[in-house]
């Protein structure tokens, strides 16, 4: 008779087994591309905002309840990262739900960036045009001398120098 060897589980190897017996799975599906950050510019290559979404009321009910004890970083919870650190005068703290990080966005673009329109810092969470635009009937705007902008993007800028234009 033959001498015949039977394999045991752990002789036989396999695509899953080869490794320690721990399989891999790996993903070729195409990845999103991460938002990269962009300035929109109008015809006179003025710094414009794009609009925004329309808030949660019970998002924008939730920060202020949270704001009513401490007020919150922008720039922490904005754009993720807070030069003061823990030197900052203003709450770092957990992290903003989606809904609340847009209703802080609106908030933080009511008031007006000093550089306006020529402004050029990816990061700046300040406002570059009035959010009523040329039907601001506010006699104290901030945003008085930038009430006629051209609001309409010819292109955008990118924080690696590529520039897009909208053409449409």
């Amino acid at each position: 008779m033959p001498n015949t060897i039977t394999p045991t589980p752990s002789d036989t190897s396999s695509w899953a087994t080869v490794g320690n017996g721990a399989s891999k799975t790996i993903n070729i599906a195409a990845k999103k591309a991460p938002n990269r950050k962009l300035i929109a510019l109008n015809t006179n290559e003025e710094r414009i905002d794009p609009p925004l979404p329309r808030t949660d009321p019970a998002a924008t009910t939730r920060l202020i309840e949270r704001v009513r004890h401490k007020k919150v970083c922008n720039n922490y919870h904005l754009i993720g990262k807070c030069k003061s650190g823990k030197y900052c005068d203003y709450d770092h703290g957990e992290r903003l739900s989606p809904g609340e990080h847009l209703v802080l966005k609106q908030r933080a673009r009511q008031r007006c960036c000093p550089e306006r329109g020529c402004c050029r810092d990816f990061d700046c969470t300040n406002g570059h045009v009035c959010p009523y635009g040329k039907d601001c009937y506010n006699d104290n705007c901030w945003f008085q001398d930038v009430h006629d902008v051209d609001m309409k993007p010819l292109s955008s800028i990118f924080q690696d120098g590529e520039q897009e234009w909208n053409l449409k």
